[in-house]
């Protein structure tokens, strides 16, 4: 049962920013448009998918070994996720095609959206997953080497679920289905699956 939840943890958070991403590229483009934009220039096209699916698995990786140190010590400090969080707020900015421009971009004052960087907006995608990577990195360490303070750690509690967590697993599974529902509900205004159903 403690996978399982860990796991359901993981896949809401990656599912959840994979979702504010899509959001985002919906309010200037479609992944359709954004293809057909993009397919002249492959390494383009595969280098922002790929950093894009890795940024998101790795958000969901990070937030459940994230929980893991919490459950044990009832303590998270700030530079532990403050990589997670800039680095899923960095991707963000890159969430729409260069030729649609980026929606977040616009609203604070940046005119031609991606197409205004140097690499179109590869440099925020890579960045993101770095940030991501370097969080990924300490919250390792410091479930290696607890961070203990005057030399004094904390008494550990089990960090394992049990059956008594039944509710959550529930919660946590209801949660993944309603995201998976909105998430098919928001795949609908692409036309490649307009025209499959």
């Amino acid at each position: 049962m403690s996978r399982a939840i860990y796991a359901l943890i993981g896949t809401n958070a990656g599912l959840g920013l994979f979702m504010v991403y899509y959001w985002l590229l919906l309010e200037t483009s479609t992944i359709t448009a954004f293809y057909y934009n993009t397919r002249v220039d492959t390494f383009y096209l595969w280098t922002y998918s790929l950093t894009t699916i890795a940024t998101v698995m790795l958000f969901g990786v990070n937030v459940a070994l994230a929980v893991y140190p919490f459950r044990r010590t009832k303590r998270i400090t700030i530079k532990d996720q403050s990589g997670t969080i800039l680095g899923g707020a960095v991707g963000a900015f890159a969430a729409a095609c260069p030729v649609c421009g980026a929606f977040l971009l616009s609203l604070i004052g940046v005119t031609g959206g991606l197409a205004s960087l140097p690499f179109d907006g590869l440099e925020l995608k890579i960045g993101s997953l770095a940030l991501i990577i370097l969080s990924l990195w300490l919250i390792i360490r410091r479930i290696k080497n607890p961070l203990c303070k005057d030399g004094a750690c904390p008494a550990p509690e089990i960090a394992r679920y049990t059956t008594k967590d039944w509710p959550l697993f529930v919660s946590l599974t209801f949660l993944l289905v309603m995201l998976v529902w909105i998430g098919w509900g928001m795949l609908q205004a692409e036309p490649f699956i307009g025209n499959i159903i």
